[in-house]
């Protein structure tokens, strides 16, 4: 028994009422039931009302065909899985579709907020209260999991939790935990340069890479046998709004504004074009680079790591949806805690005047921006101001982790093995 309560001790969360985590704890319960409160009082975007078509066509033609009937339907089999089980649930219990949909990303905030703690005390970071108080009244995840109505914050969790039990040396757990993350949505798939990098030992990351492929495997293969092409084109092929943020925010803009030189309209139409051709390519590119540098020069814990990749790709993109916020909100805080409440308190602005636009009014009970399209206006500064400061804290953290130094010894290292 002694043997197996130290095996539980060692693999998974210790929540101890010390030190300051029965406030984190309270504060946190408290945010949950405000969420699920909220949650049961409105609609959402009109993301739910597509979840709630997809949940039928499932329920109609079953869990492989929607792939092909439903272009925009580009979620890994196991959330049309979920989808049905929402449905029986809706079905059994008569609670609404959307509040039984959104249980999952705001369960998925509430138990963040713990394996947060224990990463700082991991990591003997001092001021970890403050840096869970921020993460508990971070306004985006409050916006994204309690009235948007995405899973975003599921596969968040999941990549905490995996980082969790990585530098708690269980390295098949971690691995299986971010398999599933990368079967709630493949966007986890772009760690990878992350996690392997970190990983010292050649016998931990073939053991990572084989049990993280493992869900993946299980719940992806047959479907791809049964319609290869439809998968690929839904789910692997990047296809989110373009020219609503950062770089081809402020590109379209210019090319769109009649009253600006036609030829400087003309340069900024190319440059949008190469952008989205080539955003993406660059963003790997930089994430290997940038990832590989600091973590072989012993800069970064994976926290950082991840900062570091979601950072990158949300100043890259050439696509963006309002949810991709909640994906650094929590990695903001942990790494920068002041400059991270100024993200999210920022960041939940602007999710609150796009809701209102979208939803014609306040409070919003639904937002729908397939009616009124992409925000205008103020919201428009917002973004770019938004954008911006994500470039701010990318370009602090670099230079605090001394990219150039880290950089050049990757380049001396490189020449003296060839020398």
């Amino acid at each position: 028994m002694h043997r197996l309560k130290k095996v539980f001790k060692n693999n998974f969360i210790s929540l101890d009422f010390k030190n300051g985590f029965l406030i984190v704890f309270l504060s946190a319960s408290v945010m949950f039931l405000i969420k699920l409160i909220f949650s049961s009082r409105v609609y959402g975007t009109n993301d739910i009302t597509y979840w709630i078509y997809f949940s039928k066509i499932i329920q109609e033609f079953g869990t492989s065909k929607i792939y092909s009937l439903v272009k925009i339907y580009n979620h890994p089999p196991l959330v049309s899985w979920i989808l049905k089980l929402v449905r029986f649930i809706e079905i059994k219990s008569q609670l609404s579709f959307p509040f039984l949909f959104r249980l999952m990303p705001i369960l998925a905030d509430y138990m963040s907020i713990f394996v947060i703690w224990e990463l700082l005390r991991k990591y003997k970071i001092k001021n970890k209260i403050l840096i869970c108080l921020i993460c508990i009244i971070n306004p985006i995840n409050f916006l994204v999991s309690g009235f948007h109505g995405n899973i975003d914050p599921i596969f968040i969790f999941l990549t905490l939790l995996t980082i969790y039990f990585i530098e708690n040396n269980n390295i098949i757990l971690s691995g299986l935990i971010y398999g599933l993350s990368m079967c709630v949505k493949i966007v986890p798939i772009i760690l990878v340069p992350v996690f392997i990098f970190y990983l010292k030992e050649r016998k931990d990351k073939i053991i990572f890479v084989l049990s993280s492929s493992i869900l993946p495997v299980v719940v992806f293969l047959p479907y791809l046998i049964i319609d290869f092409h439809f998968i690929i084109r839904n789910i692997f092929l990047y296809s989110s709004l373009k020219g609503i943020w950062g770089l081809g925010h402020i590109l379209s803009s210019i090319f769109m504004n009649e009253s600006i030189n036609i030829n400087i309209r003309n340069f900024s139409f190319l440059i949008f074009k190469l952008h989205i051709a080539f955003g993406l390519i660059i963003f790997f590119i930089l994430s290997l680079i940038l990832s590989k540098s600091l973590i072989e020069n012993q800069k970064l814990n994976l926290t950082e790591g991840t900062f570091l990749t979601f950072s990158l790709f949300l100043v890259i993109t050439p696509g963006f949806g309002v949810q991709y916020l909640s994906w650094l909100s929590l990695y903001s805080a942990i790494v920068f805690p002041i400059l991270g409440m100024i993200y999210v308190l920022l960041g939940g602005f602007f999710l609150y005047r796009v809701y209102i636009y979208w939803g014609g009014g306040l409070p919003p009970y639904y937002a729908n921006s397939d009616v009124v399209g992409q925000w205008i206006g103020v919201e428009k500064i917002l973004d770019i101001i938004l954008w911006l400061l994500i470039i701010v804290i990318l370009i602090k953290f670099l230079l605090d982790k001394n990219i150039f130094i880290a950089l050049r010894s990757k380049k001396l290292t490189y020449k003296s093995a060839n020398s």
